[in-house]
């Protein structure tokens, strides 16, 4: 790592209290087990969601700890699938998923490009709210994010995910090869 990104890492590591590793490990965690979204609830404004279900609200705990935002029950009466049990989720919306994605970006691998998206998103709509362009280009970045939700080019590896290039809102990977379309 070189002197900048020494340096960052050392501040990322003070203002959250948190090592290298637990990072990573948060962001493995969102990579697993969590849920990036653009969505705008009926006739409502659009906003950027992450989102980790679990069944035991133990660790979500420590996400709410150090992002903030809010831890949810949903009982199994309200799951439509059978023999489903109780789950809770935590989630943040708006600038503070963008600020916990930004922390956890580094390490994600999973849903680094949906975390791309996502703090893209919210950078626009912050300066961009209420217009009509605002919309079209919400709009967009959901179908953009979409695309990224685990569609690949061939089985058997992780390789980038397809995108539709006339959706493409966000620069490409800078370590991503133009042939193969994977990651170095």
């Amino acid at each position: 790592m070189d002197g900048q990104g020494t340096l960052a890492m050392e501040l990322l590591e003070a203002s959250f209290g948190l090592t290298k590793e637990e990072l990573a490990w948060m962001a493995g965690f969102v990579d697993g087990e969590g849920a990036i979204m653009i969505s705008r609830p009926r006739l409502g404004v659009w906003h950027l969601t992450l989102a980790v279900a679990q069944t035991s609200p133990g660790v979500l705990y420590w996400y709410k700890k150090v992002f903030g935002g809010s831890i949810n029950f949903l009982s199994p009466e309200h799951i439509r699938a059978k023999g489903a049990v109780g789950r809770y989720t935590w989630q943040v919306i708006g600038k503070k998923a963008r600020a916990t994605l930004k922390v956890l970006l580094p390490f994600m691998r999973v849903k680094r490009e949906q975390a791309r998206i996502g703090i893209a998103f919210q950078d626009f709509y912050g300066a961009a709210a209420g217009s009509v362009l605002c919309e079209v280009k919400a709009r967009q970045f959901q179908r953009q994010m979409r695309t990224f939700g685990g569609h690949y080019k061939r089985e058997g590896g992780l390789n980038e995910p397809v995108c539709d290039d006339s959706l493409s809102l966000v620069p490409p990977p800078s370590g991503a090869k133009a042939e193969g379309n994977e990651l170095e």
